[in-house]
């Protein structure tokens, strides 16, 4: 039938371009998964024997600074700096002692809310951790500063 209305989640509405407007013309086309599903090749499977080689052993020490390069803790990327902005402010509110400066920088079309620089992977790690403890949020450990 034509001329239907159709609801969509905003998420479906933003990806056909129609969350701007609000409304659109649409192309709906019933899919049939038997026909779909045919159509994924399935891929060739290669089987060989592979050669066992021999590990050595080695004496693990704790996490240093191989490349001598200062570390750096990324808290966060936005686009939108108002949300890096809250993100450095809960930071700061958390008052960690003995960590390094909260900086707010803009590198790559991002606003990169980091940490540092540590000496070492260790300490860096440590304050990740505090920080992962006390707010949600996924912390990557950089060698690099964004410029």
């Amino acid at each position: 039938k034509k001329d239907r209305l159709i609801d969509l989640s905003f998420a479906a509405a933003y990806k056909l371009r129609l969350s701007d407007k609000g409304s659109g013309p649409v192309e709906v086309e019933l899919i049939d998964p038997r026909q779909f599903n045919a159509l994924k090749k399935t891929p060739d499977v290669i089987t060989e024997k592979i050669k066992e080689k021999e590990v050595i052993p080695t004496q693990v020490k704790s996490e240093e600074n191989s490349t001598n390069e200062p570390l750096y803790i990324q808290a966060g990327a936005f686009k939108n700096e108002k949300n890096a902005d809250l993100l450095l402010k809960q930071l700061i509110d958390m008052r960690l002692e003995n960590t390094p400066p909260f900086k707010k920088q803009f590198s790559e079309d991002l606003f990169h809310v980091v940490i540092g620089p540590f000496n070492s992977k260790d300490e860096a790690n440590n304050i990740a951790d505090l920080i992962k403890s006390k707010i949600k949020i996924s912390i990557f450990i950089v060698s690099k500063e964004k410029n």
